[in-house]
């Protein structure tokens, strides 16, 4: 929960991330006062999910790529956010309640899962925090992906918390690079590149944003090391292009 709310100082600098630990601790404990109510796991379940849904906390698809959806400290005070946003908040109140739940990384719409004696279960945050099977599955990838992609059950693999923290990182990272918000994408780029030092594309692109932000010394670096590591990479030729670029900008200012 820190870390995913340490996403937040991209956009707030000063957030005070222990103050924002304390308003989810007061929500943990009234949810607690709820969720003792359930004579077994399954309606345990069903008792956080409705606490959270009478909250009034709810999926906003109207501003969907809105970035505040995103961040936890903001989801937190206005009670709407993006599928992953308030999945992990209902997942750390399920760890903190002894309700055994995981995240699952459905295309294009983050859910939570439960394995419990009876069979698997799973929680739609986002929709009302219903319960959702394989029908709701398949209408949530055609609405989506109109028919491009047809349901696996690799789909509803769990999760780990890192692989969770860079999906809302490469969320970020897709709107601020759609509003060409360059600074910021750096920030989440770096962020990225610390949780996941092997993935050659963030590095890449990386380096890119640093090159247009004419921080020409660290683009260099990144740029040099994506295409070391992907030389086979259809755009090396390319990259090595901007490397060139980059030197002979450096040799000028010396």
């Amino acid at each position: 929960m820190k870390a995913a709310l340490g996403i937040a100082l991209v956009e707030y600098p000063e957030l005070d991330i222990e103050e924002e630990l304390r308003k989810f601790d007061s929500i943990v404990e009234a949810a607690k006062e709820h969720v003792e109510k359930a004579s077994d796991q399954n309606e345990g379940i069903t008792l956080l999910s409705d606490f959270f849904r009478g909250l009034g906390f709810r999926g906003n698809s109207a501003d969907y790529y809105n970035p505040r959806n995103s961040f936890l400290n903001e989801v937190l005070e206005r009670k709407n956010g993006i599928p992953i946003a308030l999945s992990v908040i209902y997942l750390e109140a399920a760890d903190r309640l002894g309700i055994k739940a995981h995240g699952v990384g459905f295309p294009g719409h983050f859910i939570v899962g439960h394995e419990i004696q009876s069979g698997n279960i799973y929680v739609d945050p986002f929709n009302s925090w219903r319960r959702i099977g394989l029908k709701e599955m398949e209408e949530i990838l055609e609405v989506i992906y109109q028919g491009r992609t047809r349901f696996d059950p690799s789909f509803l693999t769990p999760i780990s918390k890192r692989v969770i923290l860079g999906r809302m990182l490469n969320n970020l990272k897709s709107i601020y690079w759609e509003d060409r918000d360059l600074r910021k994408a750096l920030e989440v780029l770096r962020c990225i590149c610390l949780l996941a030092p092997d993935s050659a594309l963030d590095l890449r692109d990386k380096g890119l944003v640093n090159y247009q932000m004419q921080n020409y010394e660290e683009a260099m670096k990144d740029l040099t090391r994506y295409v070391e590591s992907k030389p086979e990479a259809q755009d090396a030729d390319a990259m090595l292009e901007i490397i060139r670029q980059i030197r002979l900008i450096l040799a000028k200012g010396r």
